[in-house]
């Protein structure tokens, strides 16, 4: 097995990529869209449409919001620590908060807040390896799903440098460090449970790149097979919600409207990962078609197209985007650098370490 340094590129790039393909428009209906773009549709890169968000409403054409800002994130503490590592973690995700919450979520929001408070030593702080608080309405979003990208290459990478094969090893350290992850900012399982199947189906694309619909459905297969085989303990609550959105998709592989009535994409995780994970696998060798669908689909619009973005680059690599898009502002070269230095940190030491 292979991991390559350009799909490691390519897939935070298409972080960078979906992020501000959907900025213009997130919060809006389909409809709300469609009547915006006389029809249309939104086809590239454009300055902010919606006016709800009111510090995105400024954004002009390829800026990126929360979702590529919590990815580099993760990738930058991957990078510094040489593996996994909580503290630095929470503390990049206080500093990150300092800078900017442009398109945060209330759950990110609050719990960045608590944890900068246990930094502080204030009242109200919570420290980076306890779950946050369940909250009614909040901690079931996409928040994990959207930034999971960096942790689940970085994990692929350290296992094939080892010389493990793609197996239970591979999936008990994802399940462990997505937990990790996700305790710094949710508290529902959902938000846990989705983040799981992204990086489990970046790292199949490393192993077995998907080009059509039969090729997906055996991904699909084997993840729902491997859930019940090779599952995290119980701690991790009932995934039977994730397992039927799994089987919505399976169902109804390039049918973009049929996806969307089911599992109807917004804030929600439980909905709109799987949506993003079935936009993907309907297009898989086809990033212009995948991330538009998701973005024209309306509400989160940054993130599902996020989603959609890191898989298409895990597996087709550059190749995966229209030229034009690649190349579209000159700090898309970031996401670029900084897939070559996570792939020089795992590639050649290898080391994720939990630091927990």
């Amino acid at each position: 097995m292979h991991i390559s340094l350009e799909r490691v590129q390519a897939s935070l790039l298409g972080v960078r990529i979906g992020d501000a393909l959907g900025m213009p428009v997130e919060t809006m209906s389909p409809e709300e869209i469609q009547l915006a773009t006389n029809g249309m549709g939104i086809t590239t890169f454009v300055d902010a449409i919606q006016k709800r968000l009111k510090v995105q409403s400024e954004f002009k054409a390829g800026e990126s919001t929360d979702d590529w800002q919590l990815t580099r994130v993760v990738a930058e503490s991957l990078i510094a620590s040489d593996g996994y590592n909580q503290e630095d973690m929470a503390r990049r995700h206080v500093q990150a908060a300092a800078e900017t919450t442009a398109g945060w979520g209330g759950t990110t929001q609050g719990s960045t807040e608590e944890l900068r408070r246990c930094f502080a030593n204030q009242p109200g702080g919570r420290n980076p390896w306890t779950v946050a608080e369940a909250k009614p309405g909040l901690g079931a979003g996409n928040g994990v799903a959207m930034k999971v990208a960096p942790l689940a290459l970085a994990i692929y990478l350290r296992e094939q440098v080892l010389g493990t094969s793609f197996d239970a090893s591979t999936a008990f350290a994802t399940a462990k460090y997505t937990e990790l992850l996700w305790r710094l900012t949710h508290s529902h399982v959902d938000a846990l449970h989705t983040a799981y199947a992204i990086a489990m189906a970046m790292q199949w694309c490393q192993v077995r790149p998907i080009t059509n619909h039969a090729e997906a459905r055996e991904f699909l297969h084997w993840l729902q097979e491997d859930w019940r085989c090779i599952h995290p303990p119980s701690n991790w609550g009932d995934y039977t919600p994730t397992l039927e959105r799994l089987r919505w998709v399976e169902a109804r592989l390039g049918q973009p409207n049929q996806l969307a009535e089911g599992l109807a994409p917004g804030w929600l995780a439980i909905d709109s990962v799987p949506y993003a994970l079935g936009i993907f696998l309907s297009y898989p060798t086809d990033g212009r078609t995948a991330l538009l669908t998701c973005v024209n689909s309306g509400i989160d619009t940054d993130t599902t197209a996020a989603i959609c973005g890191s898989l298409i680059g895990a597996n087709c690599g550059f190749a995966g985007f229209p030229e034009e898009w690649r190349n579209f502002r000159p700090d898309f070269q970031e996401a670029i650098d900084l897939g070559t230095q996570l792939f020089e940190v795992f590639a050649q030491r290898a080391k994720v370490s939990p630091h927990a």
